[in-house]
């Protein structure tokens, strides 16, 4: 078996596992071996939690934000986080 490194028609890079007989010309009918589709996250659940974030710490003005550097990063990156670790689990259910 080898492993292959593909790009489809929308741009989107894929991992699929070959027979070593398959031809790497056409990968996609390996195995697939991709992370869950993060476009089946619900993004307007991130956007609300997000907002309830920043407001919750008080991120309301720019002024604000570079009054507490990296807030914003943060919370940003924990709402993200959230709702991938949660398309994870759903797959392994």
């Amino acid at each position: 078996m080898k492993i292959v490194v593909w790009v489809d028609s929308e741009g989107y890079k894929h991992r699929s596992m070959l027979r070593d007989s398959d031809s790497p010309l056409r990968p996609e009918i390996g195995i697939p071996s991709d992370p869950p589709d993060i476009r089946s996250i619900d993004w307007d659940v991130v956007t609300r939690d997000l907002h309830n974030l920043l407001v919750e710490r008080g991120l309301l003005t720019s002024k604000d934000i570079s009054e507490k550097p990296g807030q914003l990063s943060n919370a940003v990156n924990i709402t993200a986080t959230r709702a991938i670790i949660r398309l994870f689990r759903q797959e392994t259910t």
